[in-house]
């Protein structure tokens, strides 16, 4: 199948990209051949057991699974897919919060990052609770969605090395904690533009403390941390 498709692609000596094939469809104009689409979005994949049936009917050595969308079941089209087929499109994905349940429940239900119970049936999930259905005169939050520049910075490098560099290596230190800040900030710009006349509160955390002491002075805080906090919260170093 592979080496007939490619030879329908192969015209007077030219090999048409499928960046070309496709933007030549899309502006109405003709092709070699028509582009080709499998698994492109979460609509059109595969739920992972349609993905394993079609990795043994094609002979192919069945491959680990990547979820992009937990309550649909789909997966995404492993690479050795693609290519047999010789689809014209590759994906790529920004973490959304239909993939990442931080409440599951003994029957296999789970909440969303948005607040719906989401509760498996035969082949999927369905949608049993609305969180803002009714009455929603209530304050609205914007949760913490990435995580603060310290925190962070220790989950990278981890606790002994972060806190050394604080002393030894500051511009590593610093050049890791800028990078955070501009990430954070960066996500927060999208994620306001679209709620942000709807919320009272934006929440973000960091983290600063023990359960009995500051992780580290506030000498070091003020010189390193400080202005990084100016930046997310005032907008200012």
């Amino acid at each position: 199948m592979a080496r007939l498709i490619q030879g329908l692609r192969e015209t007077e000596g030219y090999i048409m990209t499928s960046r070309d094939r496709v933007r030549l469809a899309l502006n109405h104009k003709s092709a070699d051949m028509v582009p080709i689409s499998l698994g492109t979005n979460i609509v059109d994949g595969f739920t992972k057991s349609a993905k394993n049936n079609y990795e043994r009917y094609l002979g192919l050595e069945s491959s680990s699974d990547v979820l992009t969308h937990k309550a649909m079941g789909t997966v995404a089209t492993p690479a050795k897919i693609l290519d047999l087929v010789q689809s014209d499109f590759r994906t790529v994905r920004l973490k959304a919060p239909w993939n990442n349940p931080e409440t599951v429940y003994e029957d296999g239900s789970y909440l969303d990052d948005f607040g719906v119970l989401m509760k498996p049936c035969k082949y999927y999930y369905d949608a049993v609770t609305r969180p803002l259905a009714g009455d929603t005169d209530y304050a609205i939050a914007a949760d913490i969605m990435c995580g603060g520049p310290m925190e962070q910075a220790l989950w990278l490098r981890g606790w002994e090395d972060f806190l050394s560099d604080l002393y030894v290596e500051p511009l590593l230190a610093e050049a890791l904690l800028d990078r955070i800040t501009e990430l954070d900030i960066a996500l927060w710009d999208v994620f306001l533009d679209a709620v942000g006349e709807y919320v009272d509160v934006v929440c973000q955390g960091d983290d600063l403390a023990m359960q009995d002491r500051a992780i580290i002075s506030p000498e070091i805080y003020d010189k390193y941390i400080k202005k990084y906090h100016k930046r997310i919260f005032l907008g200012r170093a």
